[in-house]
């Protein structure tokens, strides 16, 4: 399956002033584009795909950035959690003109 934005990420703790305090690779410290914010994703898909490049093809618009931070639970149901469970992910890259990926888990 693919990402539908009928079942988007969504926020669980926003970054607070503005995303991480130092330089974060190339990136302003201190900006919007440094990431900090905590997501949550759901989604019946893989763990494998939802990290794939480009998964998430509006997590721009969403607001993910580089170095956010995402909770990923793979389920079978609405309400069943996967034997094969979930992950902690990275936002690895999220551009203006594209999608977000989830990036490495760690």
């Amino acid at each position: 399956m693919a990402y539908s934005t009928n079942n988007r990420p969504y926020v669980i703790v926003p970054a607070l002033a503005g995303g991480y305090a130092a330089s974060v690779a190339g990136l302003t410290a201190g900006s919007s584009d440094c990431g900090g914010t905590l997501w949550c994703y759901r989604s019946t898909d893989t763990v494998t795909a939802v990290m794939a490049s480009g998964y998430f093809t509006d997590g721009f618009k969403l607001g993910m950035r580089k170095m956010d931070i995402m909770f990923i639970t793979q389920v079978t149901t609405a309400l069943a959690v996967s034997s094969n469970g979930g992950a902690i992910g990275i936002v690895s890259a999220s551009v203006a003109s594209s999608a977000a990926t989830a990036g490495a888990s760690g």
